[in-house]
């Protein structure tokens, strides 16, 4: 199976959402790295920038670490009157390049979503008919039941001496080789 048709097949990941996240922002010209909380939904400033975050997701712990979250950034100059955006978009806290914000003396990234995990949703059980609902895991079952291949499957019958020696075919193809050879 190639990894396109595996990508095809895998179930798609639930992520969660959560309400506080946790950021990493530095300042180029004074080497200033500031790690701090916030909730989503809320401006934070940072020198001359104002960073907004919209939403905050990572899927379950069971699936991988990561954090995603969807950032507003915009500076607000102290002689401008108007406001500038710098960035709009996804981060990703595994790969922050992937998606880097591009400022002169600013740089912001994800380290990780806050928040309770979410109870995971039960998984959805395959219905069944009503022939197999009677089935419990660990019964015996008819032996003459169909296979996939359409096939009706039974017991499996070691090979031995006694189960061949009423085989016609067999005792054809033993004779034709005892007389090629000369026995």
């Amino acid at each position: 199976m190639s990894s396109e048709e595996d990508s095809a097949t895998q179930k798609p990941v639930s992520w969660y959402d959560y309400p506080e996240i946790e950021l990493r922002a530095l300042d180029k010209i004074t080497a200033r790295a500031t790690t701090f909380k916030t909730r989503v939904g809320e401006t934070v400033r940072f020198g001359d920038i104002y960073i907004k975050v919209q939403a905050c997701r990572k899927p379950p712990a069971i699936e991988k670490l990561e954090s995603a979250a969807f950032i507003q950034v915009w500076e607000q100059e102290a002689e401008a009157a108007q406001s500038r955006w710098v960035f709009s978009g996804w981060m990703f806290a595994s790969n922050p390049a992937l998606s880097a914000m591009d400022h002169v003396i600013y740089d912001v990234w994800v380290i990780q979503c806050i928040g309770p995990d979410p109870e995971p949703e039960p998984a959805a059980e395959p219905e069944m008919d009503d022939e197999q609902a009677e089935v419990n895991t660990g019964e015996t079952v008819d032996s003459q039941n169909e296979s996939p291949e359409g096939a009706a499957t039974s017991d499996i019958i070691e090979d031995s001496d006694e189960v061949n020696s009423g085989d016609t075919q067999s005792d054809n193809t033993n004779r034709l080789i005892d007389s090629l050879l000369g026995e």
